[in-house]
């Protein structure tokens, strides 16, 4: 399979760096880039709220995009954080657009005694009913001194007027102490009726919420534990060991109102998959008599761990990041999953280090496929985290 041929126009928004597009001829052309991330302060008066700001510590690492919007998220890899949610228009037309913390700057504000509305979100996702899910870890100070300032939970927003819908605290029976929340897909084919899929790398597990039931459960399985023979990466020259679960989803529907989930771990190099007819029973999913339900579906072969992966549900490609490759690679589901079938989008050792988030969007604008691809940030960065992700109670970055 060509990738070329699937789609004639690609977005990559590189983290610290760049917002690309690439084309067919596999050139890039920058859309938006950064050295540092500025914010759009409305007075003085306003940053004299976040007295810990330093901007140095201001990493973004995930994003989606809506009609109207570009949102960032930032986690606090430490404390001198001003926003953990933010957003620019897509209309902006400078080249370094300037964050704004959404859904207000208050939302983000430490007062005596209290934490902010969002603490440290590592991925969203917009949903079609136009709410936002905003998967909150509770974590702070994460490259330095990790504090679990408060449980993860799911907040949803109303992306109309910015009004908190909804949050929900995930029990604490469905997490264990080296949990990190750090990735969540949804299932939104009816408003009243939507699933989240909340991925726990360090747990592992994965927790389902229902938006009817206001509910959740823990679904186990061994295919969401890391691989050993997988636990050993070596981003452009450096080697390390990170024993992360479950993390890369995405979710193709199957026309009767449910999907297949695509899986992997970070800590793996294989592809697998579950039906959300499963998931989404409560009790089915939490039985051992499961097991067969999940299905192995192959390897990306050597350095072949992947982060993020997101499925394009107009084309039915499976786009994924190669996280030891430097690369974003794709696959068609109607293919069997063999590294003859499976192509690389795009590989650069310089500007797609370690490529972090990944995002497929119809624009309305130009007609074409985006592909929004969040890339960890600059080498510097990456070498930093990778030194202090040690410390970090088994939960890698």
């Amino acid at each position: 399979m060509q990738a070329k041929s699937i789609i004639p126009f690609f977005y990559v928004l590189l983290q610290c760096h760049f917002w690309m597009m690439v084309i067919a001829s596999d050139k890039l052309d920058v859309v938006y880039h950064w050295k540092q991330l500025e914010y759009e302060w409305p007075s003085n008066d306003t940053e004299l709220l976040f007295p810990g700001y330093k901007q140095e510590d201001n990493l973004p690492l995930g994003l989606e995009i809506t009609s109207t919007r570009i949102f960032v998220t930032v986690p606090r890899w430490r404390r001198g954080v001003v926003a953990s949610l933010n957003y620019f228009y897509r209309n902006d037309t400078r080249r370094s657009p300037n964050l704004i913390p959404y859904p207000s700057w208050e939302a983000h504000q430490y007062e005596a005694g209290s934490v902010p509305e969002i603490i440290s979100t590592f991925r969203i996702r917009a949903d079609r009913c136009e709410r936002l899910w905003v998967l909150d870890t509770g974590f702070t100070d994460i490259l330095d001194s990790p504090e679990q300032q408060a449980p993860p939970a799911l907040l949803i927003y109303d992306l109309r007027d910015d009004r908190l819908l909804r949050k929900f605290v995930i029990p604490e029976d469905q997490r264990t102490p080296d949990s990190l929340f750090a990735n969540i897909a949804v299932e939104d084919y009816s408003c009243e009726d939507t699933f989240a899929y909340l991925a726990d790398l360090g747990g592992p597990g994965l927790v389902v919420y229902s938006w009817k039931s206001e509910k959740s459960w823990l679904v186990k399985h061994h295919f969401f534990q890391p691989d050993p023979q997988a636990e050993e990466f070596n981003v452009s020259g450096i080697s390390f060991q990170w024993t992360d679960g479950l993390f890369g989803m995405g979710l193709a529907s199957t026309n009767d109102g449910y999907s297949i989930m695509y899986f992997h771990p970070l800590s793996s190099t294989m592809e697998y998959s579950v039906s959300t007819k499963l998931l989404r029973d409560p009790e089915r999913a939490t039985s051992l008599d499961n097991f067969h339900e999940f299905h192995a579906l192959g390897s990306r072969g050597r350095n072949g761990q992947s982060s993020v992966s997101f499925l394009d549900p107009n084309t039915g490609v499976l786009f994924y990041a190669l996280a030891s490759l430097n690369a974003i690679a794709c696959w068609k589901p109607r293919n069997m999953f063999k590294i003859e079938q499976q192509d690389f989008i795009y590989v650069d050792n310089v500007t797609m280090v370690f490529p972090n988030d990944l995002k497929v969007k119809i624009s309305l604008d130009f007609k074409i496929n985006e592909i929004s691809s969040f890339l960890d940030c600059e080498f510097s960065c990456i070498h930093e985290k990778l030194e202090n992700a040690r410390n970090v109670y088994n939960m890698q970055i």
